[in-house]
């Protein structure tokens, strides 16, 4: 695949999101799952020495991208600890369960989110080969 790459990506790091991007942008089931919908979700991970890191992700009629640093205008943002961030991330807990626990706060236009619950199922599984090459050390 060309501009994908496979080398070890340290996770929050903006290698790490352009390689989440790279398999984001080649997935079909993204763009079968989200044909039409536009949608702009920003994370945000708190308590890293070197502060808050944020990345977004643009859904955009079938098309995810993935961006470090802050979104221009994001519709709904996700803030957790890093601790949390790691367990989401390496499937030792669901983004559900961390929510519900209280350790992912969720703001934004709720509505959409929910709507975009298909696309973001596509882009777990479409982002499943990367996260399994991330360090995080």
């Amino acid at each position: 695949m060309a501009g994908h790459t496979t080398d070890v990506a340290k996770y929050l790091t903006p290698e790490w999101v352009d390689d989440l991007d790279s398999a984001a942008r080649a997935s079909d089931a993204i763009r079968a799952a989200a044909p039409d919908l536009e949608f702009v979700v920003e994370h945000a991970v708190t308590g890293l020495p070197e502060g808050t890191v944020r990345y977004h992700i643009e859904f955009d009629q079938g098309v995810a991208r993935l961006r470090f640093g802050p979104a221009a205008s994001a519709d709904a943002s996700f803030t957790e600890d890093h601790e949390t961030a790691v367990a989401v991330s390496t499937g030792a807990m669901n983004a559900q369960s961390a929510f519900m626990s209280g350790r992912l706060r969720v703001s934004g236009d709720m509505d959409k989110l929910m709507a975009a619950q298909p696309a973001f199922v596509a882009l777990d599984a479409a982002l499943a080969d990367a996260r399994a090459r991330t360090t995080y050390a």
